[in-house]
């Protein structure tokens, strides 16, 4: 969390030192763009389950699902709102592929999710 708050207050000079000229409109898709690593750490301990108890069938089956939802939600995005719409498209598939990655381990490994995430399950 702190470096996507670091990159979004400093957007302005991360994008004057990188193109060396102030570029309002860059500062804003940095600016969105800052919190996709944060989303993305967020959905680690899903990817991170699905991968030790060697669950490929049911990451590959993960990886399909966002695709289906991120190639037409970006398409639409960019199309009705620019750039900012593909910055917002971006935010919304790490978005959905939290949920996503979170419904398969809710359905397929609940006690070691909950394990993962550090609640305690009943029994142990």
């Amino acid at each position: 969390l702190g470096l996507t708050l670091l990159t979004f207050a400093a957007a302005p000079l991360i994008i004057s030192l990188l193109a060396k000229k102030p570029l309002p409109e860059s500062v804003e898709y940095l600016r969105v763009l800052a919190f996709v690593p944060f989303l993305a750490v967020l959905n680690f301990p899903n990817v991170l389950l699905l991968l030790v108890k060697d669950q490929k069938k049911l990451l590959f089956r993960s990886s399909w699902l966002l695709a289906i939802y991120v190639v037409p939600a970006c398409f639409w995005l960019t199309a009705k709102y620019g750039a900012m719409g593909l910055c917002f498209g971006l935010i919304s598939a790490e978005v959905v592929s939290l949920l996503v990655g979170t419904m398969f381990n809710w359905l397929y490994n609940r006690e070691d999710f909950f394990r993962l995430i550090g609640f305690r399950v009943k029994g142990t």
